[in-house]
């Protein structure tokens, strides 16, 4: 389980995100206290771990369509 602060997982919310859709659970915390705990909404078995892409491995025609929304 990783642990970031509140100010850390704004500036990288999307690579947290990837993290948590690969199975990983992080625990995020202000002030030196625990205010949210991130997990996978559904368990992620260790094969589709690998098959889970990154949001900076989708096709950048998909990327540049949402970025102009």
């Amino acid at each position: 389980m990783t642990h970031v602060s509140l100010p850390e997982a704004t500036a990288n919310i999307a690579q947290l995100l990837d993290r948590v859709m690969r199975g990983e659970e992080i625990v995020i915390s202000q002030n030196g206290k625990a205010v949210a705990h991130i997990s996978p909404a559904n368990p992620v078995s260790k094969e589709n771990q690998q098959r889970v892409p990154t949001i900076q491995d989708l096709n950048p025609c998909i990327l540049n369509s949402t970025k102009n929304r």
